[in-house]
């Protein structure tokens, strides 16, 4: 069992515009807990990467379910339009990241 004599007091570090990796470092003995909250988004359109031309028809949807809305389904398809340049794309793959939590 945890009792209050032996917990450290906590410290919050704000960070603002982080983006990449997070490296922690500690040293002593005994135990220790890092909890890290993140957010993120679309990038301010007139930041974000463009591509010379739009290539790609895509379709997404969420879909929330379960109890407290725990459950995500993705509903994704995308289609090559660029078939002036060629019939087909090559190879393509979408990576969906899944947030944390969810099943």
């Amino acid at each position: 069992n945890i009792i209050s004599e032996g917990v450290s007091e906590g410290i919050e570090i704000p960070n603002q515009n982080v983006w990449g990796n997070v490296f922690l470092q500690a040293k002593g003995a005994g135990q220790a807990v890092a909890q890290l909250d993140i957010l993120y988004g679309v990038d301010f359109p007139t930041f974000a990467d463009k591509p010379p031309k739009d290539c790609f028809k895509l379709k997404f949807k969420e879909n929330l379910s379960g109890r407290n809305k725990s459950e995500i389904r993705y509903d994704t398809c995308f289609k090559w339009t660029c078939t002036s340049e060629s019939d087909q794309s090559g190879f393509a793959m979408m990576v969906v990241d899944i947030p944390t939590g969810y099943i």
